[in-house]
């Protein structure tokens, strides 16, 4: 069953990869990788606070679908 719910999605081509997301988000459910952040969607709470956080504007808070099968997610 799938469900709504509102979680941090990340621009890649606004973030310089500074990783001050990853280090607010008070959840952990950000990570800086090679090929840039990770949201863990299942973790993210919607807080806003990484959204704050950006100092260039590369994350916003967003409605997806989450599946329950696999996790994953996909923009409204």
């Amino acid at each position: 069953m799938a469900q709504e719910k509102l979680v941090a999605v990340w621009n890649s081509e606004k973030c310089v990869q500074c990783g001050l997301c990853v280090g607010v988000c008070p959840v952990g459910a950000m990570r800086l990788t090679e090929k840039g952040i990770e949201i863990d969607v299942n973790k993210c709470t919607g807080c806003g606070i990484c959204v704050k956080g950006c100092p260039v504007g590369a994350l916003k808070l967003q409605k997806v679908i989450i599946e329950a099968k696999n996790g994953g997610a996909h923009e409204e």
